[in-house]
């Protein structure tokens, strides 16, 4: 299965802006199994962490980090804007 995924680095907000529905996720595993999801898994050593937006069972929106401290307040994290399987 092959999946084209889409990055706009203009479409990026800061750490500090992400609301309490977003879960933040760190864990390199679990990282790792939401980067396998999109087609990404190539990336799952450069990624630090990201913001998830969760509902009805699949990931609404993903947002990414690759700083060395994703928990500053003013960490940058990029958006994949669309994802999907061909």
């Amino acid at each position: 299965m092959r999946y084209i995924v889409y990055i706009r680095e203009w479409s990026f907000r800061r750490s500090h802006e992400f609301k309490e529905t977003y879960s933040y996720v760190t864990d390199s595993q679990e990282i790792r199994h939401i980067l396998n999801m999109v087609g990404l898994e190539h990336k799952a050593n450069d990624i630090t962490a990201m913001f998830v937006l969760v509902g009805d069972g699949e990931y609404k929106e993903i947002w990414l980090t690759d700083n060395s401290k994703p928990y500053i307040i003013n960490c940058p994290y990029y958006r994949i804007v669309s994802y999907y399987r061909s």
